[in-house]
């Protein structure tokens, strides 16, 4: 039985969105049958996707939040790098606002309560790591994500290259980067239901991106 079989270009519009079922008619050269198809698909592999991603964002978190820990202990004589009065002061130049929003989302999560460290950490984005590490290329734009990745950021990923010959430039911390990105631009386009097709036949570029970051 086709797809099309259950739904009109209309209802499918309605239920995804014209914008959004726009996309699939204009990857299926117009065809509805094969655009139902292409939108089944792309929401099983969306979901495959958002779970495996949210398993190396947790270990990707917790990492980074280890170093972070030891950077406030350090820097601020308190862990808690979260609270205002805790955190680096490198950490406050790149995140402060992205740990006010989820000190936010937290508190009226918890219908107004107070919240702890653990609760603002979880309620931080991906981008909250890409922001940290900074983009793929070594320039002045991202010297702060520079000194920051010597200080404290690149002890959560020792593995990244086995030459500690390399520890004295920004090789490791390029390559996390990219490999952030990279996942972070495959989330949103799940998350925003383009078509995944080029992502299902790069799959091995995906997988060796989340192993890298494991």
């Amino acid at each position: 039985m086709s797809a099309n079989t259950f739904f009109t270009l209309q209802e499918a519009q309605q239920f995804c969105g014209v914008a959004r079922f726009n996309r699939y008619m204009r990857d299926a050269n117009n065809d509805l049958g094969t655009a139902m198809l292409i939108c089944k698909s792309n929401h099983e592999l969306a979901g495959i996707l958002h779970e495996q991603i949210g398993y190396v964002e947790i270990c990707v978190r917790n990492s980074i939040d280890l170093e972070l820990r030891k950077l406030a202990l350090k820097e601020k004589q308190n862990e808690e790098w979260t609270n205002p009065l805790y955190t680096p002061d490198l950490v406050k130049d790149l995140i402060e606002n992205q740990i006010k929003q989820a000190r936010e989302i937290a508190v009226h999560s918890h219908d107004g309560r107070s919240v702890n460290h653990d609760d603002i950490l979880s309620k931080l984005m991906w981008g909250t790591w890409v922001k940290l590490v900074g983009s793929s290329e070594t320039k002045n734009s991202n010297r702060i994500q520079q000194k920051l990745w010597k200080d404290a950021v690149g002890n959560a990923f020792p593995f990244v290259n086995c030459s500690k010959m390399n520890k004295e430039y920004d090789e490791d911390r390029r390559i996390i980067a990219k490999n952030l990105i990279y996942i972070k631009e495959i989330r949103n386009k799940a998350a925003h239901f383009d078509n995944l097709y080029n992502i299902a036949r790069g799959k091995r570029n995906l997988t060796n991106a989340l192993f890298t970051l494991l």
